[in-house]
């Protein structure tokens, strides 16, 4: 993933302990035993940030690394296609003034595709990945 086994721990930690995330299981590793972690749930509807200054740093800085995750990936998949090995990878952005309305209505069509993809899930199926941000601009 493009970091130090140490900064990953350390990320993973900060997750665990604010509850995000959480030991699955540990299994067998030739120094010693490996943690496999998951998410808590699929979807996670965060407190008011400005209740916990500690949770918003936390959210801060995974959000921004996993943006940074979605970047590198989104490299790769470019550059497999360029050579032919794979799809093509798509890109959406959009800055858009809307009603408040309407701002809630596109984030529910968001929230309506990922469920799509989370209980469409298959074993054998095609790996993909969607990174989503939803803020309003000042």
């Amino acid at each position: 993933m493009g970091m130090s086994p140490e900064a990953m721990l350390y990320h993973l930690k900060k997750l665990e302990a604010v509850g995000l995330i959480r030991e699955k299981y540990r299994r067998p590793a030739p120094r010693k035993p490996e943690s496999v972690f998951e998410m808590v749930a699929d979807r996670l509807n965060l407190p008011d940030l400005s209740e916990n200054p500690g949770l918003a740093k936390v959210v801060a800085e995974t959000v921004a690394e996993g943006q940074k995750v979605a970047t590198r990936g989104y490299l790769q998949a470019a550059e497999k296609a360029l050579a032919g090995e794979g799809d093509k990878p798509t890109v959406w952005r959009v800055n858009a003034k809307l009603s408040s309305k309407d701002a809630e209505k596109f984030r529910n069509l968001i929230e309506e595709a990922i469920k799509f993809a989370t209980s469409s899930r298959v074993e054998d199926g095609d790996r993909v990945h969607f990174a989503a941000l939803f803020f309003p601009l000042a």
